[in-house]
């Protein structure tokens, strides 16, 4: 196995967990390979009060207990920080406490760090599979990320892009902490067109002549159905994701709501 040098390696490293460990091998030996991890550790140390074997072993088994959700290399790293003193200095002592302690705090950090992962994957999922993007104009330019900065940029190809609900929060964080004479506005980028008709097949499918139509319509319809079968959707989530679909205008909640007030209201 290739050292382990960030918590992103750790966390994708293809390691069992302690659990699996125990599925698979039993639970001795996860918590002799614990012994051996956490002895191999308190050696490094020249300190003043250390771990004796009784303590060793049952620093392992409190460990195996309470973090069995973490991988092999998940721990090869956090003794690695201990030792190189990521987690500050280790003065007169080594128990389970002081090892605990640390190990919650890389806990906290290996979560955000596993969430951060999940949504940058799923964006890559997400457009691998197609799915709309959007940028955020504001006047005649648009916004693009610089680091932890907005900035503007006069070319639409260099504006930043999001997923709809990205844009969403963006755009709100840029209302409520930057002061600009426009109102940032969220629309779609500019795709490159292959030809006259795609982009027609694409955008206004009603344009096509009946014998080049059909399979479009096919699958617009397949994927209505999938969104309107969506249990997970609210209503408002499948107006917005119905309208994604044939390219019309985004509602605001406040539109949606007034529609559907206006459609209870409307005589039978």
């Amino acid at each position: 196995m290739p050292e382990i040098k960030s918590m992103e390696q750790a966390i994708t490293a293809n390691e069992p967990i302690l659990a699996g460990i125990k599925k698979s091998e039993g639970e001795t030996p996860a918590i002799a390979m614990l012994e051996i991890l956490i002895s191999d550790f308190v050696k490094f140390f020249s300190v003043g009060k250390g771990m004796n074997s009784a303590q060793i072993i049952e620093t392992s088994k409190l460990f195996y207990s309470e973090f069995y959700f973490l991988k092999i290399s998940d721990i090869k790293l956090f003794f690695t920080q201990m030792r190189t003193g990521y987690y500050g200095t280790i003065y007169d002592r080594i128990d389970g406490n002081v090892i605990f302690t640390h190990l919650r705090n890389y806990c906290e950090a290996r979560i955000n760090c596993a969430e951060t992962l999940s949504i940058e994957k799923h964006k890559q999922l997400m457009a691998l599979d197609g799915e709309q993007t959007y940028i955020i104009s504001v006047g005649k330019e648009f916004i693009a990320r610089d680091g932890n900065e907005f900035v503007l940029v006069d070319k639409r190809e260099n504006a930043t892009q999001y997923v709809f609900s990205d844009a969403i929060s963006t755009k709100k964080f840029l209302i409520k902490n930057y002061t600009n004479e426009f109102e940032p506005k969220i629309e779609r980028p500019l795709k490159p067109v292959q030809s006259l008709i795609e982009y027609i097949k694409e955008n206004k499918p009603e344009w096509v002549p009946n014998e080049i139509r059909d399979d479009k319509v096919k699958e617009l319809k397949a994927k209505r159905k999938l969104i309107e079968d969506n249990a997970e959707l609210s209503a408002f989530q499948k107006r917005n994701a119905i309208n994604l679909l044939y390219g019309f205008k985004q509602m605001t909640l406040e539109e949606f709501r007034e529609e559907q007030d206006a459609l209870k209201n409307k005589p039978s």
